[in-house]
């Protein structure tokens, strides 16, 4: 015979009773407020159901609920397929609510266990659940985690007046309440009133705790009558529990059965646009760590030819705390073997983690707080000879390019080239490079070299064209940029490969003849200079505090005079209104990230080369103009 429990006072199993009544026992189980619940054992029989025994069984367990031999109850599906970690099934049987004879509790039974044929996996049985039907005041649906973002911070609640059977089937759209968590309080949206705020509010802060003891998400069903909040099932969020941990390399036919949101970053887009176009991309892993289902995830990944390390950039979500988290990581006893070609070097700095095993551990304690599910992309880095940056100018192209990496970071000086749209060299300014940087296992390495044989930076024509054509499909527009770098081979050719691809908002219009006389963005702006010498946080926080609040508050003009284009300096733009403000600087290639920028917000910056940056006055109003053709590079700096 099949077994009949009271879900309150008896243990029942997912595998023999079915997922509704395993979590409506778990809510009794933790001390959460359900109706009297009947638990039927799950078949795929119906002699079960009309066997005797069992009909004696129920009507006396049934007995309680019955007035004048007539039963108000809600006849719910259980199946063992249903309300698991991988599959809520919802909405795929029906649930009876009425007034109903003991035949028709029967029938009802009937007709649930029947449901089972819509159900391609055979494996299936079905357990129902007996409640006394709840003439809510108020029901709803809440999951105790955000089911799009995936965010532990934020809980969702939809509620309606009444029964939620209309709410839960599509019938009535009800409301929506987000509830956000700070520092433990719940923070609900001001337009309720009493006295559903206040179950609202009892409502996330008992699902959260439940949340916290289950240790994964919940989609739990919940009604109130008078005074009393009833829990009416309790399942795990699968739009968040049914995502699988995985670790795997970044193709379309890997990435295809993945949740889009997870990995729809330009970092990914642009390894699979490379795929396509066939062009040569270092290889990439997408890891998915879903932290409410825990496995022990191989991170053993092949290691290409061309590799020297990793670098770990957490993709989803995309920003924590307003900050890119992102590591350079790599075996640290191959680092030594690796750089025997420098003349000399130093580190610049070491990596914070030991190894990749323990970067994405310590990805998982920034995250894990916050989010249940978070992406990140492992990328290999390859040493490069050369990086560049190509773009589209109305004469044809400019190329730049830097020995070793970081040139769109702003840290180190570039050759430049000016290229026809047959690759014909139009202009170009090639440097003597002594420095330049590596990031080898995860070290970025600070390299020397006092050989003036070996440190021009320099691209044949047959190089140049080359690059030009192998990267055209990239270039289809005058807004995109391309990061490229450049493998020496064995017999000395340079094997080109995609570092990044970026959409610059504001094209590049400026001619040859401009870039040529400084222009790094157009415009013009008379101020105050302001040297900024050093451009770490703390130094960049000192200035504005100290010497340009008042500035900002009265927005005086201001030019800044810098080295180097280096990120650091996009702070300052933060601060000033875009028209308050321009920038000098000694050597800027027009590649490199701080330049898009500016032109992007239109403020006026110009490139004036080493004598001149060293014979600034500092004192008088100066203007820069980058606007006017056919200047020199000196002329555009102008004093009063």
């Amino acid at each position: 015979m099949l077994q009949i429990s009271d879900a309150k006072q008896e243990a029942l199993s997912a595998e023999l009773f079915g997922g509704k009544a395993y979590g409506l026992h778990l809510l009794a189980k933790y001390g959460y407020p359900i109706p009297e619940t009947i638990a039927i054992q799950a078949t795929a029989d119906m002699n079960d159901i009309d066997d005797t025994e069992f009909q004696e069984a129920l009507q006396k367990k049934l007995s309680p609920f019955a007035t004048n031999g007539i039963f108000d109850l809600a006849v719910r599906s259980s199946c063992t397929l249903e309300d698991n970690y991988a599959n809520s099934m919802a909405g795929h049987f029906t649930s009876i609510l009425n007034k109903m004879s003991f035949e028709d509790v029967v029938s009802s039974i009937k007709s649930i266990i029947k449901e089972l044929e819509k159900v391609s996996d055979h494996s299936g049985k079905m357990g129902v659940v007996i409640q006394p039907k709840i003439n809510a005041d108020y029901s709803g649906v809440l999951f105790s985690s955000d089911p799009i973002s995936y965010s532990k911070k934020h809980m969702v609640i939809t509620y309606t007046d009444g029964l939620g059977d209309k709410l839960v089937s599509g019938e009535v759209a009800g409301t929506d309440i987000v509830v956000k968590i700070e520092d433990g309080d719940f923070f609900l949206d001001d337009v309720l009133d009493e006295p559903i705020r206040t179950f609202l509010y009892l409502l996330a802060k008992e699902s959260k705790r439940l949340e916290g003891m289950l240790k994964y998400p919940l989609d739990i069903e919940w009604a109130v009558i008078g005074s009393t909040l009833y829990f009416l099932q309790c399942r795990p969020l699968t739009s968040i529990t049914a995502i699988p941990s995985v670790l795997c390399a970044v193709n379309k036919q890997n990435l295809s059965p993945l949740p889009a949101q997870l990995i729809s970053h330009d970092k990914v887009k642009l390894r699979l646009m490379a795929q396509e176009s066939n062009i040569f991309i270092s290889d990439a892993y997408v890891y998915i760590k879903n932290s409410c289902n825990n496995t022990n995830q191989s991170l053993d990944i092949p290691k290409s030819d061309d590799c020297r390390g990793y670098s770990a950039v957490i993709i989803y979500p995309q920003r924590l705390s307003n900050k890119v988290i992102r590591s350079f990581v790599g075996d640290k006893m191959k680092m030594l073997g690796s750089i025997t070609d420098c003349c000399r070097y130093g580190i610049r700095s070491f990596p914070e983690y030991e190894g990749l095993t323990d970067c994405l551990a310590g990805y998982s304690e920034k995250l894990d707080n916050e989010y249940w599910i978070s992406t990140t992309i492992i990328q290999e880095i390859f040493d490069p000879l050369y990086t560049g940056v190509i773009q589209r100018i109305p004469e044809g192209f400019i190329i730049e390019i830097t020995r070793g990496h970081f040139l769109t970071k702003g840290v180190v000086p570039a050759s430049q080239y000016i290229v026809s749209e047959q690759g014909h060299i139009l202009e170009k300014n090639e440097i003597q490079q002594r420095t330049w940087l590596k990031i080898i296992e995860g070290h970025v390495i600070h390299c020397f070299c006092n050989n003036d044989d070996e440190s021009l930076v320099s691209l044949c024509s047959n190089d140049i064209s080359y690059i030009i054509q192998y990267f055209t499909p990239t270039l289809k527009t005058d807004s995109n940029v391309v990061e490229f770098g450049l493998l020496q081979q064995i017999d000395h050719t340079l094997k080109p490969y995609l570092i990044d691809f970026v959409d610059d908002n504001s094209p590049i219009n400026i001619s040859s003849a401009d870039i040529r006389s400084g222009i790094i963005s157009y415009g013009s702006i008379k101020g105050k200079p302001i040297m900024v010498e050093k451009t770490d946080a703390d130094a960049l926080n000192e200035h504005f505090h100290n010497t340009a609040l008042e500035t900002v508050k009265s927005n005086e003009k201001i030019i800044f005079i810098c080295k180097k284009p280096e990120l650091a300096l996009l702070a300052l733009l933060n601060q000033y209104e875009p028209q308050n403000i321009g920038f000098v600087f000694q050597d800027c290639a027009v590649g490199t990230h701080m330049a898009v920028v500016l032109r992007e917000k239109g403020i006026p910056a110009i490139r004036i080369g080493a004598s001149l940056y060293h014979s600034l006055r500092k004192d008088d109003i100066c203007t820069i103009d980058a606007k006017t053709s056919g200047l020199l590079p000196k002329e555009r700096l102008k004093y009063e």
